[in-house]
């Protein structure tokens, strides 16, 4: 370790004098130290020498910074610090980053899509292997040439909710239905919903496609293949609703609330609801009523709740009381800011407020 430490206290003393001449070639040498190295170091040495790399890196040259993501961009070992540092750079310096070379987390990766420029987005859209939550994130941010590329990556992981969104989304930006048809993953449904919704030539296209069977009208109950938690034929079950709570067990969490939709019991899940926001059990209905999207996105995300399981708790809900299933813009952009801006505790705070 003689060398590592000589290039850390050497760099540590470049970093605070800046302008040195030395500067470029230490931090190359300290890069290629993380990538031929990294693996064999430890995590509390790995993280120091990405942290002095990054701090070296701020106001370094364009050309620097996209010499030292080339090389670390493959690295599996790379601190992810600094990683997350270049992927928030320039185009030029965030693209191997951001288009798939480099081992990012979900959760980071969702993160980096919801707070970058669309330039940024329509690179980790078009990422191999793309996560349902990063792809809902994408879907969110509603840029066109973002949603293009999501929609053309068929490797892209993307939950049935959001490709319903997607094609809501096709009846303002004129190219999208055609990738979205040409996703293998796409429900007849919602291709049913572009063909009702499509121009002359769009309409044919389907025909061509699909047959007859995508020309027929939509089925009210049939949208974004929901058929497996349908509960419109379903009673309330109100009675007994406490022994069926004390049969999931202990203790209570938010996944029983999907548990309670898969068994068709609607009361199960409003007592569900009410237990875990600490919501009266006779408000839960006003939070769940007609134009209540944010109502109910603040209930999932105080639970801990996904944006994706809101989309399918809020289609559920809409098919239950026979509403259209489309959720009205001005909702739309509250719901937005709800999972975008809103911490766990203000959510429960705020949704115990409204009730």
């Amino acid at each position: 370790m003689t060398a590592l430490n000589t290039h850390l206290n050497q760099l540590m003393k470049l970093v605070r004098a800046p302008g040195s001449g030395n500067k470029e070639s230490l931090v190359k040498s300290m890069a290629a130290l993380l990538v031929a190295q990294g693996h064999s170091l430890d995590v509390e040495t790995r993280n120091t020498m990405g942290g002095i790399v990054r701090q070296a890196l701020v106001g370094a040259p364009l050309s620097l910074r996209r010499n030292i993501t080339r090389h670390l961009a493959p690295c599996q070992s790379a601190p992810c610090e600094l990683t997350l540092s270049l992927a928030q750079d320039q185009m030029e310096v965030a693209e191997p980053i951001l288009s798939g070379a480099a081992p990012l987390k979900a959760q980071d990766l969702a993160l980096l899509a919801l707070t970058l420029s669309p330039d940024h987005t329509r690179l980790i859209a078009a990422r191999p292997g793309l996560d349902a939550r990063t792809a809902s994130t994408l879907v969110t941010r509603q840029d066109e040439r973002t949603l293009l590329a999501l929609a053309n990556n068929h490797t892209a992981r993307i939950d049935v909710s959001d490709l319903a969104r997607l094609v809501t989304h096709a009846a303002r930006f004129v190219a999208l239905p055609l990738p979205l048809l040409q996703r293998p993953d796409l429900p007849l449904s919602l291709v049913q919903r572009l063909y009702s919704a499509g121009s002359d030539t769009l309409k044919s296209f389907i025909h061509e496609a699909y047959g007859a069977q995508a020309t027929r009208p939509i089925q009210e109950l049939n949208y974004a293949n929901l058929e497996i938690i349908d509960l419109s034929a379903h009673s309330p079950q109100e009675k007994g609703v406490e022994e069926r709570l004390r049969d999931l067990g202990s203790p209570l969490r938010p996944a029983l609330l999907l548990k309670a939709l898969h068994r068709k019991d609607t009361a199960l899940f409003k007592t569900l609801l009410a237990r875990l926001t600490g919501v009266p059990l006779e408000d839960v209905q006003d939070v769940l009523a007609e134009h209540g999207g944010p109502h109910l996105a603040k209930a999932c995300l105080a639970v801990g709740l996904s944006r994706t399981t809101f989309e399918t708790l809020y289609l559920v809900n809409r098919g239950l009381q026979n509403l259209p299933f489309l959720m009205p813009e001005d909702e739309r952009r509250q719901v937005d800011e709800i999972f975008a801006n809103l911490s766990q505790n203000q959510a429960l705070s705020d949704l115990r407020l409204c009730a």
